[in-house]
Parts: C-alpha cells; structure tokens; sequence
C-alpha cells in the first residue's frame, strides 16, 4: 500500500532517534496509544442491496484505494513487511475462514471505515480512515454493500508483527499507525452533491484521493517527515512552470488511466493511477475541473 510504503523509508531517520530516545518509554506510549478507546456511536446508514449499487460498490472499492491492501477478493493480506519495522497486515474483510467482520451490523462497518474503530472503541492498525472520514453517504454505502456480498474467502492472517522501531515511530506520531487517534470524530462532514462534472464534485474527490500525498493545496512537495530517498508527489496545481498549468485534459485522463505523461513517460509507480483508472466519466471531469480551479502554486507548496 503506497500510504505505508512512502513511510518505510523513515527508518533510517528512526534507527536514530531509538539512539536518543527511551525505547521503552516509546514503546509503553505508543501501546496506550493503540488502546485508546473511542466512543463513537452509531451512524445511521442505509445500506442498498439492488445489483447496479453493489455493482458500484465493487468498482468503488477499486477507485478508493481499499482493495490496494484487502486484495481484490478482500481475504486481506501483507500490507508491510519491512526488516526493521515489522509486518503489517489489512485483514480478511470477508465472511470466510479468518475473517474480522463476522456479526459485523451496518453501524459496525461505517464505524471501520470512516472512523478507524473497532466495535470495542480500539483504533484500527493501520486503517486509512483520516481519508475516509470524508467519504460520502453515496460512496460508502455501495462500498459497504459490496463488501457485505463478497464471496467468502479462506484466508487466515498471523497477527501484526511491530517491532520496537515502529512503536517510536507510532509514539511520535511519525507513523500513520492509527489514524483514529488523528480524527476528530464528532467533526461535521461537507454535504457531497450527487456525481456530477463540476469542480464542487471534484474538492470532494481530491479530498478523499489525492491531497493525502499532493496536499490540501495540490502543490505537491516532500510529505512532512519523508525522506528525501521516497518520490516526491507532484505539483497538480495549474502552475505552468511546475505544474500541470499546460496540460489538457486529455493528458490528465490518460496520466489516471494509463500512467503516461504528454510526453509519454511513465508515472513513478509510488503513483497509484490504477486505483484511479477505475474512476468514471463524470469523476475524471470533476476532478480536471477541479484541479484546474485551485490557484497555481509552485512545487512544494502542498
């Protein structure tokens, strides 16, 4: 998953402050941390069942990022698995054998993915969900009801191998371990319109899918604390001399849909343009009307 793999490279800048830092006081902060306890009540959610909904559903989960670490079937699998920091991984979201949502109700997978939370108030390992918490009603009840009809999945996973470098790092907040801790989980959400090609749709997209890596403003630039050895996400504003500024939007779609540049280069494969190949018609137009609405800022500018 590039969410964690554009962090693992943090650890040469760890290895030194476990050199200056108590390990084990960073180890005890960063378990309390991780049974923090967050009281989110239930949302109430209707949840479709026809077949065109949890067919966008399924198409939806592709776009948004999830299957990149649940897998295309979502029996789940390695998400990180790294020397010194220890092994991650997205869990099995299915009904099969080593499943986690087994007697899951439909609050109980809102509160999963919007939130980070578990149903005892525990943040999630490793759940994106300060992006997901914007996530529409729309969004995220065909993502749910898709996920509720997957085909089971057999699939049983060791438990999260962290070692002490990666309890520094989840301890100063370097880490994105547990974005619940991160979300304020009584914050209101903007109203989202219905899909449509306008640069209001698009905030909503960027908001949920790009601004993550780019930044809120899209100017692209080293994410605070990533080494200098990761890729850089790139200026997405429409600055002409860093950023997109001269291109069309036919060279937009083809960079989500193909990974090429105008000039035909690839994109950094850190790009994740095949979750974005799977965005329609109408959110590829809301998304170059948006980005080509943001004021041109220089690169670095997030």
């Amino acid at each position: 998953m590039r969410r964690i793999a554009k962090w693992v490279g943090i650890a040469v800048l760890g290895l030194l402050l476990v050199a200056s830092i108590g390990v084990g006081g960073a180890v005890l902060v960063a378990k309390r941390a991780m049974a923090r306890v967050h009281q989110v009540p239930d949302e109430p959610l209707a949840i479709g069942s026809k077949p065109e909904v949890i067919e966008e559903g399924r198409r939806l989960l592709a776009a948004r990022g999830c299957a990149e670490c649940h897998g295309a079937d979502l029996g789940g699998g390695v998400v990180l698995d790294d020397p010194a920091l220890g092994s991650l991984y997205a869990p099995n979201i299915t009904l099969g054998r080593g499943s986690v949502v087994e007697g899951f109700r439909d609050a109980d997978w809102v509160r999963a993915i919007r939130h980070g939370v578990k149903r005892d108030g525990r943040p999630i390992v490793i759940m994106p969900a300060n992006e997901y918490y914007f996530l529409s009603d729309r969004d995220l009840s065909a993502i749910i009801a898709f996920a509720k009809t997957a085909a089971p999945v057999d699939r049983e996973l060791p438990p999260h191998r962290i070692k002490p470098l990666l309890y520094v790092l989840t301890a100063l907040e370097v880490f994105p371990l547990l974005a619940a801790n991160s979300i304020d989980h009584a914050a209101p959400r903007e109203a989202v319109s219905e899909p449509e090609a306008t640069k209001e749709y698009g905030r909503y997209l960027a908001k949920v899918q790009c601004q993550g890596c780019h930044g809120e403003g899209l100017g692209g630039g080293p994410p605070p604390g990533a080494p200098a050895s990761l890729p850089v996400p790139a200026n997405l504003t429409p600055d002409e001399a860093t950023g997109i500024g001269k291109w069309t939007e036919a060279d937009f779609v083809r960079a989500l849909r193909e990974g090429r540049r105008p000039d035909g280069r690839e994109l950094d494969p850190f790009m994740p343009w095949k979750n974005f190949r799977n965005l329609d018609e109408t959110e590829l137009h809301a998304l170059w009307a948006y980005v080509r609405s943001v004021p041109a800022k220089p690169f670095g500018s997030r």
